[in-house]
């Protein structure tokens, strides 16, 4: 049985650390834990996957190892996954535990393959990977390919790549349903491709995702150029407009945030409000954390209902500043 399938089964407990990298892949549906105990309070972000197809995965800052716990800092970067955590903007620098058995395989060295009819592949470190006899199943652009990637190359974290930039697509359009080529793997690929070189009767169509760049092989007379100006965007945010209170009790920016049981969890992001003087010894709070799906169809995140995803976190009463305005102060 090799290291990667053995890993998987959960039949080796990896050392995080000893891999020497700085991010690992977190399952979307595991318990996150306030303390290195499995009794202490815990949040869930997901919802365990209905298929067993792409690994469902959140990225995360490896802090250090504590018996069967990996401490982690939560991110706000993907990396190479298709989901990411969204902290409440309140806090910053959000340390949990999860369970060493949560940590999944994933790839730790680039890797790369070409094939005799011109098609290819490169991956980057932080792809995540699942076990698999030949070495490795990966999801590229909703497809699941088996690869022989050594298992030298797989780790239980990485170092964390650059942004990823998409490239504009080209105006060459690819039917749905019309199979590409990656070697003997069959590709189905929905979006345009970055670019694309004709080779005889053949296209090599080249597409770029997070951490891999892919060319395929398919007919030319499949391939046909399409007018520009089909365009993509994001949809923006609102506002809200505050009102300024007599007195106010402030979480000052920077203040730890504690367990109801005294441990450090996050840092105040910004001045706090309470909204209400604090009790005699603590002033505690929820903060939700959300776990964001990018979109793809290979992985489609179901978040846990949101008092799951909710952390009681508390600061201490002699932290908090007290303010009042003063008759006939600015309104």
């Amino acid at each position: 049985m090799n290291t990667l399938l053995a890993l998987a089964l959960g039949l080796v407990a990896p050392s995080v650390a000893e891999a020497g990298g700085e991010h690992v892949l977190v399952r979307a549906d595991a318990e996150w834990f306030t303390e290195p105990r499995e009794d202490s309070p815990a949040i869930t972000l997901a919802e365990p996957p209905r298929t067993h197809a792409a690994p469902q995965v959140l990225p995360a800052a490896l802090v250090a190892e504590s018996g069967d716990f990996v401490e982690v800092e939560l991110v706000a970067q993907s990396d190479c996954t298709s989901s990411r955590t969204r902290v409440d903007d309140r806090l910053e620098t959000v340390h949990l535990y999860v369970k060493r058995d949560a940590i999944a395989p994933v790839l730790a060295k680039k890797f790369s393959a070409r094939y005799p009819d011109g098609s290819r592949i490169a991956l980057l470190p932080g792809v995540a990977v699942k076990a698999s006899r030949r070495g490795g199943r990966v999801w590229v652009l909703d497809n699941e390919v088996e690869l022989a990637i050594p298992t030298s190359s797989l780790a239980s974290s990485y170092a964390p790549p650059p942004p990823w930039v998409e490239p504009a697509p080209t105006e060459l359009f690819v039917e749905p349903g019309t199979p590409t080529r990656l070697g003997k793997s069959l590709l189905d690929i929905g979006v345009p491709p970055a670019r694309g070189r004709k080779q005889r009767g053949t296209y090599l169509l080249s597409y770029s995702a997070p951490c891999i760049d892919v060319t395929v092989a398919i007919a030319a007379k499949h391939v046909r150029e399409i007018a520009s100006g089909t365009m993509y965007g994001l949809g923006g945010g609102g506002s809200g407009i505050g009102v300024l209170a007599k007195e106010r009790w402030i979480v000052p920016k920077g203040t730890p945030l504690l367990t109801p049981t005294g441990r450090a969890v996050a840092t105040a992001a910004d001045d706090i409000d309470l909204g209400k003087p604090p009790s005699d010894r603590t002033a505690c709070l929820p903060f939700e954390i959300e776990v964001e799906d990018l979109g793809t169809r290979a992985v489609q995140l179901e978040a846990t209902p949101a008092h799951r995803r909710k952390l009681e976190l508390c600061a201490p009463a002699s932290a908090i500043r007290h303010e009042k305005r003063r008759p006939g102060g600015p309104s």
